[in-house]
């Protein structure tokens, strides 16, 4: 089909979306209608290299270039994310979120430990014991996560105070945050930041 001459390459286990705006060119039958429309789009969704649903007018294509033509791959659209870290120190890991860095639980039970530090739809963080879908508990290396919070210095401060084990004062980083960090029970390393100024290097990376 006209998708299969098109995108050959294209991935065999993803679905991609391939939208024609108004060609004039490149394919049999294709351009204005009888109303005297000059600017067309169609949508071809293809899947396993082959094409579904609509496509151009005018049957196949009479060449393989696409001249106007683009691809747009199919977007997952998140709506939350909870970081899960699988541990068998489920009471440790209360005992710091919750006493000690003010976090609230989300939900509790033998197995699984929520939490959060911010009202009803702020990040939360989940800890469980290793079940069928995760046998294999963390090693506690290699993770970061980071906590954006208004002030760190002030969160520095509290959380000093009451003998968490923080690693430094807050520092400031080129890349735009001043923070602090300390490992959780488990290994992860939680940043504790907020923003500041970007050194000049580093803004022409931003996306």
């Amino acid at each position: 089909g006209a998708a299969d001459a098109l995108f050959p390459q294209l991935p065999f286990d993803e679905r991609h979306e391939i939208r024609f705006d108004g060609l004039q060119r490149g394919w049999g039958g294709w351009g204005a209608d009888a109303a005297g429309e000059q600017q067309e789009e169609r949508r071809v969704r293809v899947a396993h290299g082959r094409s579904l649903g609509a496509r151009p007018r005018g049957g196949e294509p009479a060449a393989t270039t696409l001249s106007g033509a683009r691809v747009i791959l199919a977007r997952m659209n998140v709506t939350s994310t909870i970081p899960i870290v699988t541990t068998s120190r489920l009471a440790a890991t209360r005992a710091f979120y919750v006493d000690l860095l003010g976090f609230e639980p989300t939900f509790e039970n033998e197995h699984y430990l929520g939490v959060r530090a911010g009202g009803p739809g702020s990040p939360e963080l989940g800890f469980m014991h290793p079940d069928a879908m995760a046998p294999d508990v963390f090693d506690g290396r290699g993770v970061s996560i980071v906590l954006n919070v208004p002030d760190a210095d002030r969160e520095y401060g509290r959380l000093f105070a009451k003998g968490a084990p923080v690693k430094a004062p807050p520092q400031d980083m080129p890349w735009g945050s001043r923070c602090f960090s300390l490992l959780d029970p488990n290994g992860v390393a939680l940043v504790i930041a907020h923003p500041i100024p970007m050194a000049l290097e580093f803004q022409a990376f931003v996306r």
